[in-house]
């Protein structure tokens, strides 16, 4: 049994899509996880945990880790974290540190350009100071694996740029049991070690139908909403859009915190529609959540962090979903998403 925590969906289900090459992966909400004990049985399986905890007070995020460790048991555990450091990140490693790991903590993804630098996150004109994230505990700045062994502490942030400096990272955090924490890119590289088959499972679907739920309101996602739109993409707010229309493919969007309980007035037709495209960590819980569903089968992914699922339970059993955050992809992102969904096979 493998464990990834996450603290919101679409980063739950964005690795998810990038460990199901290597074995089977669910992304499953933290309760229900605590619940279900069936998960445990099934061999080789990569359980991601959504903590739903982005938004959560400190002590309320490091509850819901203490929690699970005290109640699961897994041959590895990892630690996905936001790539824009979002969420209570010290608060959600402390619990690790006190069940006795060492953690690894870099934040690359190299198909988006973002990098790890001397304690920084490094990403377009944009640099976060990862060490801010730490008041109780000082991490240590490192350039390589070398480093690391001569010194002694219990956290370190270490420089990575590329696929190889991130397979050098996994392969010493397996053969030395560190707890490994990124966005996603480092701890795949581990499955890609410890799976040395690929998943070769395909399966193809046939999608017609595709709508876009967005409640994001990232400047990244009103500029991939403003591209579709310019390629014809029937673009509504979720007040102006009329539940009976059925579209090839239309986006709907809105303000999340102000105005997700319009949202409901769009699930008994979401069924009518082959893929759903949820934009926003948020958005996307609210949306599966009001659909009763219970988890997600990963299928794969259509780029880095927007995984590709199946729904298993409620309203929208073995439906595709597609989970997305706000602040990933680019400008076109969007018509990628619509053209490999066309073109589907998994």
């Amino acid at each position: 049994m493998y464990i990834i925590i996450s603290d919101d969906l679409t980063g739950a289900a964005g690795i998810s899509g990038m460990i199901s090459k290597y074995t089977r992966c669910l992304t499953v909400d933290h309760e229900h996880v605590l619940k279900d004990r069936t998960f445990f049985a099934i061999k080789d399986l990569c359980l991601v945990i959504n903590t739903n905890s982005r938004n959560d007070s400190c002590s309320e995020s490091q509850n819901k880790i203490i929690q699970l460790l005290n109640n699961i048991k897994g041959d590895f555990f990892f630690k996905r974290i936001d790539s824009f450091m979002r969420g209570n990140l010290e608060c959600e490693i402390l619990p690790f540190i006190a069940k006795g790991y060492k953690v690894i903590l870099t934040d690359t993804i190299p198909e988006y350009n973002r990098f790890t630098d001397e304690g920084y996150t490094v990403y377009k004109d944009k640099k976060i100071n990862i060490t801010e994230k730490f008041n109780k505990i000082k991490p240590s700045i490192v350039k390589n694996i070398r480093e690391i062994e001569k010194n002694q502490n219990q956290i370190y942030i270490i420089n990575s740029h590329s696929y190889a400096d991130l397979r050098e990272i996994a392969k010493f955090s397996i053969e030395k049991g560190y707890l490994l924490a990124d966005p996603g890119p480092a701890i795949a590289q581990v499955f890609s070690m410890l799976f040395k088959n690929t998943n070769t499972l395909k399966r193809s679907f046939n999608v017609g139908k595709i709508i876009f739920i967005v409640g994001s309101n990232e400047f990244l996602t009103k500029k991939q909403i403003n591209y579709a739109s310019s390629f014809g993409i029937p673009v509504f707010h979720i007040s102006e859009y009329d539940a009976e229309s059925i579209f090839d493919t239309v986006i709907i969007y809105f303000d999340y915190l102000k105005e997700r309980y319009l949202v409901k007035r769009l699930l008994g037709h979401l069924a009518d529609y082959d893929a759903i495209v949820l934009s926003g960590g948020d958005t996307a819980q609210f949306v599966l959540f009001l659909s009763g569903v219970l988890y997600l089968e990963a299928i794969g992914e259509l780029s880095p962090l927007i995984g590709i699922s199946i729904a298993k339970g409620g309203i929208l059993d073995g439906k595709i979903i597609i989970t997305k955050g706000g602040s990933i992809g680019n400008e076109g992102t969007y018509l990628e998403i619509i053209k490999k969904l066309l073109n589907s096979s998994f």
